[in-house]
């Protein structure tokens, strides 16, 4: 995995950003054999906390506001036209990883997980977004999501609610600003005349949220090193904001404390290529 501030490495003018206290490493590579492909089989018992719990967010509400309302001030101000202000939220946990993680599982039925644990930190992950996969062929697509609506109590008020999701101006004004983003950065790796948008504002629904996705992809320039896909795509704009690097510092400041593993990427790179 990478950790979000391994992105401060990859741009000169973010280096002197980086900053100490971090929990997880900055980038987590390892080389292993095939693993073991195999269905998961759910669970017929009633999702529970399982083993963590008291969970409490590191900010509060006022502490909230403030910062909401300085990022505000620099999209006024034009300093940047999105930004993505997250906090951590910290709990207690005890016993096994892998029941924390099938606990999680059950409460968030979502396409993409992982479970990490290779020492301290034991990372868990459930997350309903792609950063990008890289085919056989050497086709890089990435789903951006940005856009989000609750699920209605009703048949009646879900559908009303993800009919207003999918032609609401303001989501699909923020879903295409990181549409665009991404655009730029995988023409930076790839051939001329291949970068395509085949899917935009499409609705995925999961248990407590309709989200806005799109699709980018394109083909990748010969001969690509892991290092130069990176630097040209990380971290996802998704979880930055636009443009990118002002919005990288502006959440710097605001947030005052590393993410660490949280809006990183976690992924597998197989031998031929494909990611």
């Amino acid at each position: 995995y990478f950790s979000y501030e391994a992105g401060y490495l990859l741009e000169a003018k973010l280096v002197p950003l980086l900053p100490g206290g971090r929990r997880a490493p900055l980038v987590c590579l390892g080389i292993f054999d095939a693993p073991v492909e195999q269905a998961v089989v759910p669970s017929n018992a009633p999702a529970t906390n399982g083993p963590i719990f008291d969970a409490r967010a590191a900010w509060s509400s006022e502490d909230y506001a403030k910062r909401f309302a300085r990022l505000h001030n620099h999209i006024r101000k034009g300093d940047c036209y999105q930004g993505n202000l997250t906090f951590p939220v910290h709990a207690q946990w005890s016993g096994d990883p892998l029941a924390a993680f099938d606990a999680l599982t059950e409460r968030q039925p979502v396409k993409y997980g992982a479970l990490i644990a290779l020492g301290d930190p034991v990372v868990l992950s459930r997350s309903p977004e792609l950063f990008f996969e890289v085919d056989a062929e050497g086709m890089i697509e990435t789903h951006p999501m940005k856009g989000t609506a609750p699920r209605g109590a009703t048949k009646a008020e879900d559908k009303r609610l993800k009919a207003f999701l999918r032609n609401d101006e303001k989501n699909q004004a923020e879903n295409r600003m990181i549409v665009d983003l991404l655009r730029n950065d995988i023409s930076l790796i790839s051939e001329v005349g291949t970068l395509e948008v085949p899917e935009l504002f499409r609705i995925e629904s999961y248990p407590t949220i309709h989200q806005m996705v799109s699709r980018v992809r394109a083909k990748l320039l010969p001969d690509l090193t892991i290092r130069r896909i990176f630097a040209a795509l990380f971290p996802c704009g998704s979880i930055t904001g636009a443009p990118k690097i002002r919005a990288m510092e502006i959440l710097h400041d605001l947030e005052a404390t590393p993410r660490d593993v949280y809006c990183g990427a976690i992924g597998w790179i197989a031998p031929g290529g494909r990611m």
